[in-house]
């Protein structure tokens, strides 16, 4: 976990340069891609930095695909009155998604005793 968090910085700096760099070179006219990226890695720091978890992947993915959308809209590739109810299912069905996902920490945390979680204190006196 420590390495990834000592990636993160200078990644996040490598990919604001590189946005910077296609508003600069004018990659895709009319997409603003500092706005943009900030909230991919937004969404990619909260999905690779925080603990595994229900609100970390929806949350995580939510604001990476959000940024798809956005950038189909800034292109005139997808209008707001296409894309906030894109959101608001996309946001469903990954919550939907994230009920059906194991998520390893969750599962210590609600039975700690039980043989899979881990050491038993009882059987370890005897």
């Amino acid at each position: 976990m420590q390495k990834r968090k000592n990636l993160l910085a200078p990644l996040l700096i490598i990919l604001i340069g590189t946005a910077w760099l296609l508003n600069q070179g004018n990659f895709i006219p009319g997409v603003d891609w500092v706005w943009t990226s900030v909230f991919f890695l937004a969404g990619a720091s909260i999905l690779l930095g925080t603990k595994p978890g229900r609100f970390a992947f929806v949350s995580g993915m939510f604001l990476m695909l959000g940024t798809i959308l956005s950038i189909f809209r800034q292109t005139g590739k997808l209008s707001v009155s296409w894309e906030v109810p894109i959101l608001v299912v996309l946001l469903g069905v990954l919550m939907l998604i994230a009920q059906f996902l194991s998520f390893p920490l969750k599962a210590a945390r609600r039975n700690p005793s039980s043989p899979a979680g881990g050491d038993n204190d009882s059987s370890s006196a005897n």
